[in-house]
């Protein structure tokens, strides 16, 4: 199901800002610093999911006295899933930008780089995690979202020699 995808739409942006802003560009001249831009959006459909539809609380054998003794006697959840990837999860979204700029230093080629991903800081969905707890007699499942990468930004150079 991870690559069940109904819809996926992927953007993908690079330019050089130099060339672009500039009248005095030059494709000849390998030695000219440029400012480099790059923006990749991701759009796709929610992954199909099978979720719990019903949980049961058992026991191999009567419990006469209250006593829930230990071993084959211990009280047990079953689960029993829903339909097969009967839900999807909210659409996946993602927008990262870069800028470099790069030069020439000596007979290397230096770029450093920031680089921002998920810029929008959204809250993609990774998995959902399902615990199940008893309180007072009753069970329920405590259902947790668990979350891919908040906005994570980065630095770095690359250098060619």
């Amino acid at each position: 199901p991870r690559h069940d995808r109904s819809s996926v739409v992927n953007i993908v942006l690079n330019t050089n800002l130099t060339e672009l802003f500039s009248s005095s560009y030059s494709f000849a001249d390998k030695s000219q610093a440029l400012w480099l831009f790059g923006m990749n959006f991701i759009y796709t459909s929610g992954q199909p999911l099978t979720v719990p539809s019903s949980a049961y609380y058992t026991m191999a054998f009567p419990d006469w006295n209250g006593q829930t003794g230990s071993g084959e006697n211990t009280p047990s959840f079953r689960l029993d899933p829903s339909e097969i990837n009967e839900v999807r999860l909210p659409p996946y979204i993602r927008l990262d930008l870069s800028i470099t700029y790069q030069f020439v230093w000596g007979k290397s080629q230096w770029a450093p780089y920031l680089q921002i991903i998920n810029a929008g800081n959204r809250k993609n969905i990774w998995f959902i995690n399902y615990t199940d707890k008893m309180e007072g007699g009753v069970v329920y499942q405590e259902i947790e979202e668990v979350n891919m990468l908040p906005i994570l930004p980065s630095l770095g150079v690359t250098i060619k020699f």
